[in-house]
């Protein structure tokens, strides 16, 4: 031993000597330890995901489904808007029956048409499209007034009101 070590008190002189590995790795208040994860926070991680990942997934699903259905009604409402201008512009709203299909383009859609009373002269033209989404019938009706042709004396004579 040296007399600086024996001034110091010091009988073990491996331990009074300064080691750079043994003073990086002592713990201190700003002590930052190796980059990575512990167990315990991959598992709380895992059971996480296997809790979200159903319900995220479900989620999806679910948007896709309700996509799926907003674009078949809204194609089912264009050939329903379609179908009733044509039937007023060739004036064959008054047929007793108004049926059929939309083929070639569209055979999975079905449209019928119904004629009811309204008020006096008016008559309520419905026109309903029909079609079928994984195995769950849908429907979708538009409706507009027409103005029947009057019946009156003048009429009946030829004299102009």
């Amino acid at each position: 031993m040296t007399a600086a070590h024996l001034q110091l008190g010091i009988s073990n002189v491996r331990s009074a000597v300064p080691v750079p590995w043994r003073e990086a790795f002592r713990p201190t208040a700003t002590t930052r330890y190796a980059p990575g994860f512990t167990l315990v926070e991959l598992l709380t991680t895992i059971a996480l995901l296997a809790v979200m990942l159903p319900a995220v997934v479900m989620g999806i699903n679910t948007a896709l489904s309700a996509g799926g259905i907003a674009r078949e009604q809204a194609v089912a409402t264009a050939l329903a808007q379609d179908k009733m201008a044509q039937l007023l512009a060739e004036n064959q709203w008054q047929q007793p029956t108004m049926a059929g299909d939309f083929a070639p383009d569209r055979p999975d859609y079905r449209w019928q048409g119904q004629l009811q009373d309204w008020d006096g002269t008016l008559r309520q033209l419905d026109v309903t499209v029909t079609w079928t989404t994984a195995s769950r019938p849908r429907s979708i009706t538009l409706s507009t007034l027409v103005k029947t042709a009057e019946t009156t004396d003048s009429a009946e004579t030829g004299e102009t009101p």
